[in-house]
């Protein structure tokens, strides 16, 4: 019973900041988060997953109030800690991945969302346990690759969507 020890402090926090998504009170959601963030960024390194985690959550609130240079930001610092802890190659890197080719077709970097979907795909591979994960990367594909003008393209990732 030390309530204020700070690991003890983190899940409490992490509820704190996802329960304000709903809330109109945007300046106390964004403090939750960045609070969330110090405290993270004493009990874990740089470089570790949970940090990471912690990072994308902010990301993510970041994105849905329309500040996405901010959520680009901290998708990048998210995806570097995830490679550091995983390798370039790491599963959770693909799904950091996705998440970043979605922040940058918001603000219609068609190519380069795909570049990063190619990779996370490729990451990825076919194992059959992340058929889920793979479709719903490959329709993140086929919707740049539409804005790009390369309808055929695309078709052929929905299909591919399809059969996963």
């Amino acid at each position: 019973a030390r309530p204020d020890e700070r690991p003890l402090l983190l899940e409490a926090m992490r509820k704190r900041a996802n329960a304000t998504e709903g809330l109109r009170d945007r300046a106390y959601g964004d403090r939750a988060h960045r609070e969330l963030i110090d405290l993270s960024s004493i009990l874990f390194h740089a470089a570790h997953p949970e940090f990471a985690r912690d990072l994308e959550a902010y990301a993510g609130f970041l994105k849905s109030e329309g500040r996405t240079q901010e959520a680009y930001n901290m998708r990048m610092r998210s995806l570097a800690a995830l490679e550091r802890a995983y390798g370039r190659d790491g599963l959770k890197v693909a799904f950091a991945l996705n998440n970043l080719a979605t922040l940058l077709g918001d603000v219609e970097e068609y190519e380069r969302a795909v570049e990063v979907l190619e990779r996370a795909l490729a990451i990825v591979g076919d194992a059959p346990e992340l058929a889920n994960r793979r479709a719903m990367m490959r329709l993140n594909l086929a919707n740049s690759l539409v804005s790009l003008d390369r309808a055929g393209e695309a078709m052929a990732e929905i299909e591919r969507a399809r059969r996963d």
